[in-house]
């Protein structure tokens, strides 16, 4: 339907004051955890921009946590999906020009999908908040950019007050009369870029400036909102170009790889861009050679730091590792720089063939520098220690020792879980602590722990602790051998961690852990789901969810608590023995008998009495609020 303009300034003016809320009482346009807003189906997904931008934004002010993406009726049918009954819609204004060149707007009605029901698969893919997949430039390339633009002196601290006093200082530069366009580019390119100021103590406006350009004057962000995305979409382009340029130079900066093939097969390295130039025959001397690849790099470097003769003998003989030790460059060989690391996924299309007794047609080789830091790892080692319970109520304890490479590589595997669930609990607005593993780790050095640790995964307190993936009380020895692991498993290493800082020690403003309620909702809601896509049978959904359920409650850490809170939860809606002995059994062969043991125990009995005197209680007051 279209819009009238008398309508249509009513409605922005109702978004203006909501927006005006939300810089009075947070300093930013948003409210905390906001994200970007967007509409249509999976193969076409399409932003909140500028007017709309602003509309989204009041409309979720009250459901900062809920989905980010937005259905129409007709998207939703499409999918399967079903709008829940008084779901209040977000209107969007979609504008056309006619022939006369005279522009309409019409109302566009959106419903959120966290407001919808349908398969789990469907509501699942929906409700990510992935969904733009937005690239967010490096602090590097932006406070490049501020330095060009002549905001930021040249080697300035890369903090967020800096790069926020920057971006303010760069949009006076652009909009230098009107505040509005200031705070809507300055608000923009913070988030594009993934920087959280510290609003409430330095505000994109005054409060004298909210009441006098958008409480007065509604229009007036509407029309600033449009400047600004305009002028941030220019930037986020130039950004784009400054972080190439970076990259770029940080590639003519750093030590390049050696690597060699056939004089035949040269022509082709150069044609792949695999080349930046070939070195002299007497060049390399007392070397290692290797096959390159993602696997074999791997495995080379487990079996120089093993120090082991079996396992070196073992990549030796292996056609596709092909470790050896040579002193010189044989003949009909060239050695080249590379700029390519020897797990780069440009290897994995050269041909394996082995012909002429050159196995692979290209091998790395590694100074004997190089390999000595590798042989420093031996002298590390790591005891990880932790307990769990899983959903079928079975205890997982375990006390692992690693060494070398492999503890390395299992601490940052340890930190790299943490920080995803913990990631993944402020998101998806659940937190079973219950069923989170508490870990123990001793990282040792030559003996000596150099950092230990107790914590419960998932609640990001490693992550936070271990911002950069390993302790900075490591010695200089052993982070330069991490660093020679590191450069020749490099293309590995910038996709697991392309910040190289953990996501928990980057939230400045984070949103409040999950409470028990909160976790138990979203828990209710996932199994729901469940139950539905997989068709499971009624029984066996209603175990899964009562066994679940008492994992909300931090208290909750054996498996016999978690059965008398799914025993406390079954009597307190109302179930009847008969109903609770069926439930339990279903909860898994193995733990049965113990469940109905402890069902028909005095510390079960006494659950069940407690609960129905909740339940009791509960009943009472409903009967009065009706009698009333």
């Amino acid at each position: 339907m279209e819009f009238d303009f008398k309508t249509l300034r009513e409605s922005r003016k109702a978004v203006a004051q909501k927006i005006a809320e939300n810089l009075l009482l947070y300093g930013d346009l948003e409210a905390p955890n906001s994200g970007y807003g967007s509409h249509g189906t999976q193969d076409h997904i399409v932003a909140m921009g500028s007017a709309n931008y602003l509309r989204y934004l009041a409309y979720i002010q009250s459901e900062p946590n809920g989905s980010q993406h937005f259905l129409t009726e007709i998207e939703a049918a499409k999918e399967g999906l079903t709008i829940k009954r008084g779901t209040e819609p977000l209107i969007l204004e979609r504008w056309t020009v006619d022939a006369a060149k005279e522009y309409h707007a019409f109302d566009l009605p959106l419903y959120p999908v966290h407001h919808m029901e349908g398969e789990h698969k469907t509501l699942t893919a929906y409700m990510r908040r992935d969904l733009l997949r937005q690239h967010q430039p490096s602090r590097a390339a932006l406070a490049k950019f501020f330095e060009n633009a002549g905001v930021l002196p040249k080697d300035a601290p890369q903090d967020t007050e800096t790069l926020y006093h920057a971006a303010r200082a760069y949009a006076k530069q652009k909009f230098p009369e009107i505040p509005t366009n200031q705070a809507c580019f300055v608000h923009l390119l913070m988030k594009q870029n993934g920087i959280q100021p510290d609003y409430p103590h330095e505000p994109l406006l005054t409060a004298e400036e909210v009441k006098r350009y958008i409480q007065e004057a509604p229009d007036l962000i509407f029309s600033s909102i449009s400047r600004a995305s305009k002028e941030a979409k220019q930037v986020q382009q130039e950004l784009r170009f400054v972080e190439r340029q970076i990259k770029k130079d940080k590639e003519v900066d750093a030590h390049p790889y050696i690597a060699i093939c056939k004089e035949s097969d040269l022509a082709e390295m150069q044609k792949r861009d695999l080349v930046i130039e070939t070195l002299p025959k007497d060049a390399l001397h007392d070397f290692v050679t290797f096959s390159p690849g993602q696997w074999e790099t791997n495995e080379v470097l487990g079996a120089i730091d093993s120090q082991d003769p079996e396992t070196i003998d073992t990549a030796k003989e292996d056609p596709y590792i092909c470790l050896g030790q040579q002193q010189e460059l044989a003949e009909g060989l060239v050695a080249f720089t590379t700029k390519a690391s020897p797990d780069d996924d440009r290897w994995l299309d050269i041909d394996r063939a082995e012909e002429n007794g050159f196995p692979k047609r290209v091998l790395y080789t590694m100074p004997k520098e190089d390999v000595s830091h590798i042989k420093d790892l031996s002298a590390i080692t790591l005891q990880d220690k932790s307990y769990a319970i899983s959903d079928s109520l079975e205890v997982e304890n375990s006390s692992l020792t690693f060494r070398g490479l492999k503890a390395i590589q299992w601490f940052r595997s340890n930190v790299v879980q943490d920080d995803t669930a913990y990631k993944e609990a402020l998101e998806k607005r659940m937190y079973l602590p219950g069923m989170a593993p508490k870990r123990e780790l001793v990282l040792s050095c030559e003996g000596k722990p150099i950092f230990s640790m107790c914590y419960q995964e998932g609640r990001g307190d490693l992550a936070k602790a271990v911002p950069h993936y390993l302790p900075e009380t490591l010695p200089e020895k052993y982070q330069k051998a991490c660093e020679t692991v590191k450069r020749y498993r490099m293309a590995v290493h910038q996709r697991r961690w392309p910040d190289e800082q953990t996501k928990a020690s980057t939230l400045e403003n984070p949103a409040p852990f999950p409470t028990i309620e909160e976790s138990r909702g979203t828990l209710a809601k996932d199994l729901e789901h469940y139950a539905r896509e997989s068709k499971a049978e009624e029984p066996r959904a209603t175990a899964k969810f009562y066994t679940l359920y008492p994992f909300a409650d931090p208290a909750v850490d054996t498996p016999k608590k978690a059965i008398l809170g799914a025993i406390s939860e079954m009597a307190k809606d109302g179930c009847t023995i008969a109903r609770i002995e069926s439930v339990l059994t279903h909860i898994s062969t193995e733990r049965t008998p113990e469940a109905l043991e402890i069902l028909e125990s005095p510390e079960g009995k006494q659950a069940i009495r407690k609960a129905r005197k909740v339940l009791h209680l509960v009943q009472d007051s409903k009967g009065k609020s009706a009698s009333r």
